[in-house]
């Protein structure tokens, strides 16, 4: 219905890095080629999403863009909050996806913003997002240096994630200024000073789509 209304307008529709099947966690991950394999409600409704849109651009040829984004992070919320909470808190961290991709917010924003500019029809794909991938155990590794604690872990890491590569996004729009050091030592020092958090866990870990 948003599609069909605005079916006139220059349209970035945010989407999410699960549409896309699992990647290895020796590559860079899946890029815009890739054909989406949704797996669970969430990515299938964010499938479902996308799809109306696409209809849309060609059939009113509406320039989409459509944001596939993985994982945005900020203080309050996000993957390396919610490593950086357990190790904090003494609790273990599942490594069972064992890589994530990251981008802080402002960044993504930047990039999101900035697709506007470049949508077509038919709907053009963009993965939004950080690179490289990183290692949950080394992220809760570096939490448990900068909290003087030991990190604690569970679960066995698996050879496949959701992981994707921004190659395109970055040639386009630039690399995201923040880099991993950054952002771990800015989260850090707010959940040290008491800082507050949406409450709101990612669940990144899960693997079967159920968040």
């Amino acid at each position: 219905m948003v599609a069909s209304r605005y079916r006139s307008a220059v349209t970035v529709a945010l989407s999410t890095g699960c549409v896309y099947p699992f990647a290895g966690i020796d590559t860079d991950g899946c890029d815009e080629e890739t054909a989406p394999f949704p797996n669970g409600s969430y990515a299938e409704s964010c499938r479902g999403r996308e799809m109306a849109f696409e209809r849309v651009s060609n059939d009113f040829k509406t320039p989409v863009s459509l944001i596939r984004l993985n994982y945005s992070v900020e203080f309050r919320y996000g993957v390396l909050t919610d490593i950086a909470q357990k190790v904090l808190n003494g609790e273990p961290v599942d490594v069972s996806t064992a890589r994530v991709n990251v981008i802080w917010q402002r960044d993504a924003v930047d990039h999101i913003i900035q697709s506007s500019r470049v949508a077509t029809t038919p709907a053009l794909p963009l993965n939004i997002t950080g690179s490289p991938t990183h290692s949950v155990r080394d992220l809760a590794e570096r939490f448990a240096r900068l909290f003087k604690r030991e990190a604690l872990f569970t679960g066995r890491e698996e050879p496949t994630a959701w992981l994707s590569d921004p190659e395109k996004s970055h040639a386009l729009f630039g690399k995201p200024q923040e880099n991993i050091e950054r952002m771990t030592e800015w989260i850090a020092a707010w959940l040290l000073a008491g800082g507050g958090t949406h409450g709101k866990p990612t669940k990144f870990e899960a693997r079967d789509g159920k968040f």
